[in-house]
């Protein structure tokens, strides 16, 4: 009689004893961004009426390019300068706000703007 209780609990036991280490648990960790994602900072500029100059960085873990930019926005980027675009903007004559775009591809085909936002000038103002 004895025997056969133990028996009867080894075989309780053995799904027990199956389940803990018979499949490793799933593991699913959760994905890193990658710090050589495409980026660009900043990803907005306001530039006052009088004009202005400032810089983007790129961040591209491929070759990339300056694909389009307003014609009133100047690039004045040099060779050797690395991932730093520097750019430029003259007064604006208008009256009216000026808005426009940059905007950086990279060579598998995704693009990015930056937001180029020039204020209006002040009414009777001669530039």
């Amino acid at each position: 009689m004895f025997r056969r209780l133990v028996t009867k609990k080894l075989w309780l036991l053995l799904p027990v004893a199956l389940m803990l280490t018979g499949c490793p648990a799933k593991v699913n960790p959760t994905p890193t961004p990658s710090e050589t994602a495409f980026s660009l900072s900043p990803t907005a500029v306001t530039l006052e009426a009088s004009g202005g100059s400032f810089t983007v960085t790129v961040n591209c873990p491929t070759t990339y390019k300056l694909s389009s930019k307003p014609d009133w926005v100047k690039d004045n980027t040099t060779a050797g300068s690395g991932n730093v675009h520097s750019f430029s903007v003259g007064a604006n004559p208008e009256y009216e706000a000026r808005k426009g775009v940059l905007v950086f591809c990279d060579d598998i085909g995704t693009c990015l703007p930056v937001m180029v936002t020039q204020k209006a000038s002040a009414a009777g103002t001669i530039l």
